[in-house]
């Protein structure tokens, strides 16, 4: 029984119970459609290319070496209020699309994952009612950082759509893996955003992140200058971004689109790749690369600058195939 049919019987068998309230008609909120707002941070970074952070031009490339694409979106709404507490109903899906000899993009073979659950924090609202219903249910306490104010509906929200994102990027992990294991040496992926940490043998070979915004920034003064002053087809020299925690990556600075008359980051993206010799040596030919998928354009997508069509091709894809509003307020009907 999927969720959806697992939530009608529950509210349907529930109806009488005062420790159920029943949401319906509200916002249905999509992972960002526009960049996502993030606080502003520096981190420290180290140039690995020479010896100065210098801009580059691009050689042209005939065409883009990359052959997959993978990305993940996430949707949630507020759908019960369960012993006074927010339960946000919350669906993530990922994929791997492929570029064929066509030039058609198609699912890559086995490579779609999706999970749906009610999201909420269960030392507020006990889950084993709606577990027993069938319903799988995801604590949210794990992500509470201001312990005082746990109960707060405000944080109840904000935390179970963190937890939320937690289950899109394992999704993404999961598919990262797959591909890695079953692609061969010709192909290339790309991924929407930084690059996960990665414990596979080998490392993240063949896979590139491309990073749409710009709230951490790695370089100050006269150097900042020199990103933010990126012409067309001008890139960086590499870097090594500072990331506690995680293995070391190398990343550049990449202007994939005229920026006069437009913001300093207009047409502005960061790519990823694994720290090695192997990625210095191809730093231009990638860049080549994704300026070749400047084309065509990802309009009407607010981020259609910095956004390459084969990663809007993933999020068109898994939204089309994803619960609609309409569907779920047609389940929570009493």
């Amino acid at each position: 029984m999927s969720l959806a049919d697992a939530l009608q019987r529950f509210v349907r068998e529930h109806r009488e119970d005062p420790a159920l309230r029943v949401v319906r008609g509200t916002p249905q909120l999509d992972e960002m459609t526009e960049l996502a707002p993030a606080t502003p941070a520096t981190h420290q970074a180290r140039v690995v290319e020479g010896s100065l952070l210098e801009q580059k031009a691009v050689p042209d490339a005939a065409r883009s070496g990359f052959t997959h694409f993978l990305d993940g979106i996430q949707r949630s709404r507020v759908a019960l209020i369960w012993h006074g507490v927010p339960v946000i109903w919350g669906y993530a899906a990922a994929c791997v699309r492929e570029r064929g000899p066509d030039k058609l993009m198609r699912l890559a073979l086995g490579m779609y994952e999706s999970t749906e659950a009610l999201i909420f924090p269960f030392a507020f609202a006990p889950p084993e009612e709606l577990q027993s219903g069938g319903l799988a249910c995801v604590d949210s306490s794990p992500m509470a950082r201001v312990a005082e104010d746990a109960d707060n509906p405000a944080y109840i929200r904000q935390y179970s759509l963190e937890m939320l994102g937690d289950l899109r990027r394992r999704l993404e992990r999961t598919l990262l893996k797959r591909w890695l294991e079953s692609s061969g040496q010709a192909q290339w992926l790309l991924v929407d955003g930084e690059l996960p940490d990665s414990e596979q043998e080998g490392g993240l070979r063949r896979v590139v992140g491309l990073i749409k915004s710009h709230q951490t920034r790695y370089f100050a003064g006269d150097e900042q200058r020199k990103v933010l002053e990126l012409t067309e087809g001008q890139r960086t020299s590499v870097f090594q971004p500072h990331r506690q925690g995680y293995r070391p990556v190398y990343s550049w600075y990449l202007r994939l689109r005229d920026n006069a008359g437009q913001d300093q980051t207009f047409g502005l993206v960061r790519v990823e790749a694994r720290a090695d010799e192997e990625t210095l040596r191809l730093a231009g030919e990638i860049s080549g690369w994704v300026l070749a998928e400047r084309t065509p354009l990802s309009l009407p997508d607010a981020r259609w600058d910095r956004m390459i069509y084969p990663v809007r091709d993933c999020e068109q894809y898994l939204r089309s195939i994803a619960p609609t509003a309409v569907q779920m307020d047609a389940r929570l009907q009493v």
